[in-house]
């Protein structure tokens, strides 16, 4: 059983418990340029997680037994995400506290690429609560399914600043390279807290994307809006995106 059929199966059971809290409504396409971003509409489970994330603390030490699917590595353990967006939602996180901020290290890659497995995955990673972060202790992502933006990032069509790395295989060496190059080169990397940005990483590419800020007209950005996927607060907030475009809010939560 690989971590992604464990992952479902401790959904399911999760799920039916009442420990599993999806906070989102079913899909709804929104068509802009070419691109069919995915739009989700928050449920009242994202009151738990409120509620729960202003009494519990560090959700990750201890984790809640009920979302543990594996030890992935010595250093890092795989989870369930308690309030998904998409399901099945799984976090890497590390075994000790270690703030989100401080760079990614090769420990963290080779832990991130044990998810890749089945070739649909969708890992992001938000370096700062400026890029959308709940939550300080390191946790890395992990989705499947389609990337909206998929083809708007390989033919180099977004219009904000960021790094772009293309592979035939996930090395977690050659991607902590990568990494730290491109981290350097756009002026995020610090040896102790790093500026603000996204990391999105998928079987081709993985790419690396400076946030000015976390929201724009009341929207909430994380990594996940980076590959083309919206958490809306409410319905009103749809008339929002038809205005002002998607494309146009993920510009101005980035660096021109």
């Amino acid at each position: 059983m690989n971590i992604w059929e464990r992952s479902e199966r401790v959904a399911s059971m999760a799920l039916e418990s009442g420990s599993l809290l999806p906070i989102a409504t079913s899909s709804r396409v929104c068509s802009q340029d070419g691109i069919d971003f995915q739009l989700k509409v928050i449920n009242q489970n994202i009151l738990k997680k409120i509620s729960t994330s202003k009494t519990q603390g560090n959700p990750f030490l201890p984790y809640d037994k009920d979302m543990f699917i594996e030890n992935i590595v010595e250093h890092h353990v795989c989870l369930l995400n308690k309030f998904p967006v998409l399901s099945p939602h799984i976090l890497i996180c590390s075994n000790e506290f270690i703030e989100q901020r401080t760079p990614l290290s090769l420990l963290d890659f080779e832990a991130w690429c044990k998810g890749f497995i089945e070739g649909d995955e969708l890992g992001f990673y938000n370096g700062a609560r400026e890029a959308g972060a709940s939550q300080p202790h390191r946790h890395m992502q992990l989705v499947k399914g389609v990337c909206p933006l998929d083809k708007a990032i390989m033919r180099g069509e977004l219009e904000f600043t960021h790094k772009l790395y293309r592979h035939y295989e996930l090395e977690p060496s050659q991607l902590f390279e990568s990494y730290v190059q491109g981290m350097q080169e756009l002026g995020l990397y610090r040896e102790d807290i790093c500026l603000p940005y996204n990391l999105l990483l998928t079987k081709d590419w993985f790419i690396i994307i400076p946030r000015s800020k976390v929201k724009d007209s009341g929207i909430f950005l994380n990594g996940l809006n980076y590959a083309g996927y919206f958490l809306l607060k409410s319905e009103e907030q749809l008339d929002v995106i038809g205005q002002l475009g998607c494309m146009q809010i993920l510009k101005a939560c980035s660096q021109e």
